[in-house]
């Protein structure tokens, strides 16, 4: 087995495509509110992600599989562990009143959330879906800004992007949900996939930190405007690698655990396509 190649160009389009309208939006924040937005923007952005990877503590990783049901099964449970951990970090943020840290927060969970559902998706080869959802929440970021500009009401642009995330995860889980039946969730599910919080996670926590720390480092020691030039330059300089991350090794992935349970020997063939 090797590679499909309609499904791993169908991801590489879509990445590609999502990535260019992003691309068209710092430019749009750039030019109209700033480099100290952009700035502001990628370090919200950046921390949110760090959390976000982190909120389910990996298990997310379950949710590919080859069988569907066992698939919607471990995304119910990444909904449960993603909510419980939202409540519990909510509450700190309300205890210490740390405003901002509640947007970040939400962004957070919807980041984790479309993550799972695109593990999920990934499982029933639906590409073209991913690819959709990806482009979706740039394109309606993007147009959000172009009437933003256009009425002269420049808010925050983290927030906008956030609220806009917030409605397509909304608009995922529904389909989804809908569709399926209900699952309880179990510490079954929790043993059984440990592995992932074990030693996935250790993994994840330092390879996130070293990625994420420069937007949140940079701004605290040259100042936001600084930060901002930082933040067009990494999302550009970074192409490639979120490239190769968010398309091949989603189909790569999803091919190598149909080649090991299939058990026909052509692992190597997946490698090498």
């Amino acid at each position: 087995m090797s590679l499909k190649k309609k499904d791993t160009a169908i991801s590489l389009a879509s990445v590609i495509i999502g990535q260019s309208i992003f691309f068209v939006c710092l430019t749009l924040i750039g030019r109209k509110w700033g480099a100290e937005e952009l700035g502001n923007l990628n370090l919200n952005l950046s921390l949110g992600m760090f959390i976000g990877t982190i909120m389910a503590f990996r298990y997310e990783l379950a949710c590919i599989q080859d069988e569907k049901e066992k698939s919607y099964q471990a995304l119910t449970h990444i909904i449960f562990i993603t909510a419980t951990s939202f409540v519990f970090l909510y509450l700190i943020a309300n205890i210490w009143d740390i405003t901002d840290a509640k947007t970040i927060l939400v962004f957070a969970a919807t980041f984790i959330l479309q993550q799972a559902s695109s593990l999920y998706l990934n499982t029933l080869r639906k590409y073209i879906l991913i690819g959709l959802i990806k482009i979706s929440a740039n394109l309606s970021f993007a147009i959000s800004l172009i009437i933003l500009i256009n009425s002269d009401n420049l808010s925050s642009t983290f927030d906008i992007y956030t609220k806009l995330n917030l409605a397509i995860t909304i608009c995922i889980f529904t389909l989804i949900l809908v569709k399926s039946r209900t699952t309880k969730p179990s510490f079954k599910f929790l043993k059984e996939n440990f592995k992932f919080p074990q030693y996935t996670l250790p993994a994840t926590i330092l390879s996130s930190a070293l990625t994420y720390s420069l937007p949140v480092i940079i701004p605290v020691l040259f100042g936001p405007v600084t930060a901002g030039y930082f933040a067009v330059t990494q999302r550009f300089g970074f192409f490639p690698v979120s490239l190769m991350a968010q398309s091949v090794s989603g189909v790569f992935r999803r091919e190598i655990i149909s080649t090991l349970n299939s058990n026909n020997g052509n692992l190597l063939n997946t490698y090498k396509s």
